[in-house]
């Protein structure tokens, strides 16, 4: 199973737009912000209007 890695656009200082591999997201889990590395995610779950987020170290609600 592979996953998927987001690129997101940034502006250098030239002005000039570069692309930065992101490696982790931030979700909001009980008002607080977890950051959830790709390289530890195993899956995602739909549960509902939640997602469970399985990683090697744990579960969270998103």
């Amino acid at each position: 199973m592979g996953l998927v890695k987001a690129n997101s656009l940034l502006l250098n200082s030239s002005g000039n737009e570069r692309s930065v591999a992101a490696n982790h997201i931030f979700i909001k889990v009980e008002n607080k912000l977890v950051k959830i590395d790709f390289d530890k995610l195993l899956y995602l779950e739909s549960f509902g209007e939640y997602v469970k987020f399985h990683t090697t170290e744990k579960m969270l609600f998103y």
